[in-house]
Order: C-alpha cells, then structure tokens, then sequence
C-alpha cells in the first residue's frame, strides 16, 4: 500500500483546488493508496490578485464532497510514502519523510519569484529530493528556463471527468439554449475563466465587435468567478476601454456571469454555446479549453501555448501568434488580431465545425485526457516510476 499526503486545497473555484478535488476522487477510487489530505494555508492577501477566497460547496455532486471532506488529516508520527503539495505560493521545501513532489506552472519566460515560498530562486528553493510536477510540456519548457533541473521536472496533465463534461443531443442542446435566453439562430462564442487580461479579453471584445457589427446574431458570453478573482470588475474595465463604434457593436450582445456554477451547470454552458474562444497570453494548461472539447465544443485557442498538447485539427482552431519578450524581460503570446476575427467570422459561418468536433472531441479526451487516465500518470510518478 502506498502512502500519500497531499497538501492543497479543497472547495474553491480556483484551479489548484479544482484540479486537487478531481485528483483525489481518483485516488479515493484505488485500492493502492493510502490517501490523507492535509488543507494548505490561503494565499496572502492580494496574491496574483485573488480576490475574497470564498468557499464554494456544491459545485460536485454532494457524495463527492462529502469523501473529499472525509479525507484523514495525516495522524502524528505518520510516515508517507510521498507527499504532493497542490498549492501557491509553490513550496520546494523537502518533506520530513518520503518524497517530495510540487505542483508548479510557469506561465511566462521563468516562474516568478515571488510565486515560491520564501521569495527564493528556483536554484535554490528546489531541494534535491524534490520532483516538480507540471501539466503541460510549455510549462515545463518555462520551468527548466528558471532553473530547475530537467531530470526533477515531470509533465502530468490536468483531465476531465467525462462523465459530468460529455456531449448531449439535440435536444438537450436547445433546451440549455432556451434556459440561457439564446434564440434558434443565435450563434454563441464562449469564454471561461478568470478573464484577467493575459487571458486575451481584451482582444477577444474587440474582435467580437469586428464580429458583432456584421453578424447581428452573434452573441459573446464571459464566464468569470466573482468569488475568487473578482472577474466582474475586471470585464467591466476592460469593456469601458472599447471605443464607441466597438460598444455601440457589441450593445445588447455580450452577457456576463461570474458566480459559481456546480460542474454540471457549468457542462450545460459548454453545450449550450457555439464556439469556444479563448485567445490567451499566459496559460499553463488551460482547463477549460479540455472541458469544452469533452462536451463535443469546438475551440478557436492560441497556437504555440499549452493547448497544443491536447488541441487537434478535428475540434479546433488555433489562432496565429507570436512568442513576444516585453521590455520587462516578461514573455507573452500575442495572438494575431486579423486571424482570431477571421477564424470567428469562419466558425460563424461553418456550421459543420460543430459536427466534426461533436465528433472527434469527446473521444479523444476519453481516451487521453480521463481523470482516471491522468491519475493513473500521476501516481506512476509518485511511485519514481
């Protein structure tokens, strides 16, 4: 039997603790493991922006949230196997006992400083028994530049429960359509996440309103999360930047929701919807791009990031970009503005996108991008496999 200690956090609509709830569903599932759950400490104030950091219950369905609230606290004297910490600020230290793994993502040119504990450089804080783990081979590219060693960098993915994010029929479709006030010809462009700005926001409404002020059925909804990121102020900025011409296009054609939705709430929105765009700078993996793909969705997302390890031909399109240094020293992804309103124009007029990604998406992720699976990966890790 394998011991684990994960350190992270549980009942947030932030991605560490999403990512940590689905992982320890599965290792609750195997007879292998030996599983205690120890709750990290909250950010500090005014970290990476985070907002109130509210806790949010019922976003799984109830017997979910209660096995992950049953998860022991690790007893004294307890000696694991491994421990696994899946939260920020990352801390490298080494465990008292057993291995050491961390969850990290480098977004930018190099991780941060400031995103380790202690403030310390990734030379110094990563101890030599300490393995880091990362959900994409762009982020992992990003770790090695800030100085991790390549031999202590392991890429395991995020995944997606197939059996809460999966297609529906036609009928099931149009129902959630209804439900969301979309009329029959209303054609739906989707984004979901914390929409600060490196999330592309910005270029995405203004592509939106080249899109708007041609088709007067196109529609634009964002998906925030008020409770941990403040979203709602964050759009509401953003869309006061647009210019008039661009306002006066978009008027009465872009929604915003940004309180927590259950998974299955949040499934029925990717249904629902046309297109997913997600026209991104930084990403480490970008959960909500796979999510959509498992619902049968096809994506417009940025070439040359994290997506491109699980975006194919089939289910979407990628939008041209460049990998762009700032005068800061910073790096960011900058998606060609012409092609991101060209591939929306294209998907609004292409109706069989949808078909050949309702198609191909959800298989693909069941085969490779499963909880289960991705678990599976993770614990062969753990184990030094």
């Amino acid at each position: 039997m394998f011991t684990l200690v994960v350190e992270g956090w549980r009942f947030y609509a932030q991605s560490h603790s999403i990512v940590n709830q689905f992982q320890c569903l599965e290792l609750l599932k195997r007879g292998d493991v030996r599983l205690f759950h120890a709750e990290a400490p909250h950010p500090p104030p005014g970290f990476l922006k985070v907002g109130s950091w509210k806790a949010a219950r019922g976003l799984l369905p109830a017997a979910s949230e209660a096995a992950i609230a049953a998860i022991p606290e690790p007893p004294a004297g307890l000696v694991p196997d491994a421990t696994f910490r899946v939260a920020i600020p990352y801390d490298f230290s080494p465990a008292p006992h057993g291995r050491t793994f961390v969850y990290a993502v480098a977004e930018g040119k190099r991780l941060n400083q400031y995103m380790v504990a202690g403030n310390r450089s990734l030379p110094e804080a990563v101890g030599a028994d300490v393995t880091v783990i990362t959900p994409s081979d762009f982020s992992r590219a990003r770790l090695l530049a800030s100085g991790v060693p390549a031999h202590r960098a392991v890429v395991v993915p995020h995944g997606v429960d197939t059996q809460i994010f999966r297609p529906s029929d036609d009928s099931g479709r149009m129902a959630q359509r209804r439900k969301r006030g979309f009329a029959a010809d209303d054609f739906v462009f989707l984004n979901v996440g914390a929409l600060y700005k490196w999330k592309g926001i910005p270029s995405l409404l203004r592509a939106f309103a080249a899109v708007a002020a041609r088709h007067e059925n196109a529609r634009l909804v964002l998906k925030g999360i008020d409770s941990v990121y403040g979203s709602r102020v964050a759009v509401a900025a953003m869309m006061a930047e647009l210019s008039a011409a661009e306002r006066l296009a978009t008027e009465g054609k872009i929604s915003y929701r940004g309180g927590e939705l259950s998974y299955g709430d949040l499934a029925d929105l990717y249904r629902s919807a046309d297109v997913l765009v997600s026209p991104y700078q930084l990403e480490g993996f970008n959960l909500p791009v796979l999510e959509a793909v498992a619902c049968g969705l096809p994506v417009i997302c940025t070439a040359g990031g994290p997506t491109d390890d699980f975006t194919r031909d089939g289910f979407a399109w990628r939008i041209d970009s460049d990998l762009v240094v700032l005068d800061n020293g910073s790096e960011r992804l900058m998606p060609d503005p012409d092609h991101l309103v060209h591939l929306m124009e294209k998907a609004l007029e292409d109706r069989s996108f949808r078909s050949r990604a309702m198609a191909t998406g959800p298989v693909f992720v069941a085969e490779n991008f499963a909880w289960d699976k991705v678990t599976d990966r993770l614990v062969d890790v753990l184990r030094g496999r």
